[in-house]
């Protein structure tokens, strides 16, 4: 349900001409997975021995943070963002968060396929085109223009 809601929320960010979101992980990275071992990891590639950022036991939170491993993490996270979110349509209204914390299997589907979200947010801007509730997002979003979502909770989505 959740990323559902997201979806439908970047969706009428795209409609309404919000772009200002844009994930980057080297400042949005919030969890670290810690082994029993004391090794720590990222959640997208949690063990994974490349991306082992270092060792709790033996190493300052600090010294993890700017760890070799963690820095080569998140430059891939970036190349995968360059690839596939920035000539994409929808970026700056989805903030490209599922392509930069990709796992293993979801960068297999990404090489083979291409972004899912994108897709799902075609579909989504799809349906509100032909059901003409593009227009009554725009007419909301222009008289929403500064008002709260409580007075209009059709765009408390986005």
């Amino acid at each position: 349900m959740h990323p559902i809601k997201d979806y439908v929320g970047y969706a009428v960010q795209h409609i309404t001409g919000v772009d200002n979101e844009r994930y980057d992980r080297s400042t949005a990275e919030r969890v670290f997975m810690i082994d029993v071992n004391g090794d720590v990891f990222n959640v997208p590639e949690c063990y994974e021995p490349e991306f082992r950022y270092s060792n709790l036991f033996s190493s300052l939170l600090t010294e993890i943070a700017r760890s070799e491993a963690r820095m080569r993490s998140i430059a891939l996270s970036e190349q995968r963002m360059r690839r596939f979110c920035y000539q994409c349509p929808y970026f700056g209204s989805c903030p490209g968060t599922f392509v930069a914390n990709a796992t293993s299997v979801e960068r297999a589907m990404l090489e083979a396929s291409g972004c899912p979200v994108r897709a799902v947010l075609d579909h989504i801007v799809d349906v509100f085109r032909r059901t003409d509730l593009e227009n009554y997002i725009l007419e909301i979003h222009k008289a929403a223009a500064g008002a709260s979502t409580d007075a209009y909770p059709a765009l408390s989505v986005a």
